[in-house]
């Protein structure tokens, strides 16, 4: 039997998810989930035909999922979906992007995407007096547009989305962390050569000039030559020619942008913090042999470096009396450069067991997929309660406690197995002319949750 009929009235249909073993919340959450497929509504609750849009996800956003309804994902507000509070329980504070509650039990609505002031209808959260809202925007007179607050949840429907294991997330992180280390260094090279170009050009053009160079009074006696700059090293090494004063000043910088390239055998020159200049090639023997066994530790992977041992091991050295200048100046850029990938591993380390994702198992049982027209908690009526107007319950909204339609009592809808659960219900509505309301004509009823009693 087809069940895809357009019913009046409030047009309530509900499409689910049936397991064989029951109806409950799937506690299975929060781990982080990939979208599958492109052009995935974001719905305000577990389907498309009682609730409404919020936005729309595509192929690869990540979201973080808080558990499961009847198979759709409840998850935590995306990117570019937004909540909104009524104006009158909001309080605006400094620049006005800023709300404080004022009243407790406010409701926090889901927002339609692309929906006017009377369309976010969806009860998502309350917020109590003294609770915060980001404030983005309004609708209307009567409501502020706000940043959802993290209990906020939505849904999206099932089999959209697949779980991102611990190893892909610390992988993405790698490669995130590793596009913005090239993106810097291709910045700070762009920047030197356009310096050292600039600098050329300026040496040119005071050439063709007949001038000479100024000298700092403060440093330079007269008669002395000026130290060399960075472009003119490079000149130098690209000559095979050495600075006369490279290995007379004292100072290193840290940057290792200042070092000039060098073919085997060549010389390497490095600028201090205050541009002198000073050849690496003249460090001690034991460095040099305490380096060669940190390149061979440097070889594992980060992971697998003791970092902590290769820290200790320069300082150890650092701390001696006997250690020459150019030997603690390079020593200091080995256990800066340690630091930070030991501040790196720990940083992978946090993000990998704060996301890390709760592993889902897939029931193997068999699942049946129910079209229910309408969906809420059963609810006996204060007004047609059988006295004066006929006895009839009511289908209501859980999250709102909107009335959603009428139910006549029957032979199918057993009131002491039903009342006060949340069930589906199968069938055609119609709107009685007699008693002004839309009723439902069951044709099934389902309880879909779990009974409390034992």
């Amino acid at each position: 039997m087809n069940r895809l009929r357009k019913l009046g009235g409030y047009g309530l249909f509900f499409l689910m998810a049936v397991a064989v073993m029951g109806f409950t919340w799937a506690a299975d959450g929060p781990f982080v989930a990939e979208v599958t497929k492109d052009n995935v509504d974001v719905m305000s609750g577990a389907g498309k035909r009682v609730y409404y849009k919020m936005g729309q996800l595509k192929k690869g956003d990540q979201v973080v999922v808080r558990g499961r309804l009847f198979g759709w994902y409840r998850i935590e507000c995306p990117t570019g979906v937004y909540s909104y509070v009524s104006k009158a329980f909001v309080d605006l504070k400094g620049d006005r992007t800023i709300g404080v509650v004022n009243k407790d039990g406010t409701e926090v609505k889901a927002g339609m995407m692309g929906g006017k002031e009377g369309d976010h209808s969806r009860v998502q959260l309350l917020l109590n007096e003294g609770d915060t809202v980001k404030i983005v925007g309004e609708a209307g007179n009567s409501l502020y547009k706000i940043i959802p607050p993290k209990e906020a949840t939505a849904f999206v429907e099932p089999g959209s989305l697949t779980t991102v294991t611990t190893a892909q997330q610390l992988q993405r992180e790698k490669d995130r962390l590793a596009a913005e280390a090239a993106k810097a260094a291709a910045t700070e090279v762009g920047a030197a050569e356009k310096a050292a170009a600039a600098e050329v050009e300026a040496a040119q053009a005071a050439a063709a000039a007949g001038a000479k160079k100024p000298v700092d009074a403060a440093t330079e006696k007269p008669g002395t030559t000026q130290k060399p700059t960075i472009a003119e090293l490079a000149r130098a090494a690209a000559a095979g020619k050495k600075p006369a004063d490279a290995a007379k000043t004292p100072g290193l910088t840290l940057s290792d942008k200042t070092k000039v390239a060098a073919k085997p055998g060549e010389v390497k020159y490095l600028q201090g913090d205050k541009g002198e200049v000073l050849d690496e090639s003249n460090v001690s023997k034991e460095l040099k042999a305490l380096d060669a066994k940190m390149q061979e530790l440097m070889k594992k992977n980060l992971e697998e470096q003791p970092l902590d041992v290769m820290i200790a091991a320069y300082e150890k050295m650092l701390a001696r009396k006997d250690v020459s200048d150019i030997d603690k100046e390079v020593v200091k850029i080995r256990v800066e450069s340690l630091k930070h990938n030991k501040k790196l591993l720990m940083l992978l380390a946090a993000l990998e067991e704060a996301e890390k994702p709760v592993k889902v198992e897939v029931p193997k049982e068999e699942v049946v997929v129910i079209e229910y027209d309408a969906v809420g908690q059963l609810l006996a009526s204060a007004v047609y309660d059988g006295t004066t107007l006929p006895r009839m319950y009511r289908l209501v909204d859980p999250a709102s406690n909107r009335t959603l339609v009428y139910v006549k009592p029957g032979q199918l809808v057993d009131g002491r197995a039903t009342l006060g659960r949340l069930v589906g219900i199968v069938g055609s509505q119609q709107f009685d002319q007699s008693l002004k309301l839309n009723v439902i004509k069951v044709e099934k009823i389902d309880v879909l949750e779990k009974s409390s009693k034992k």
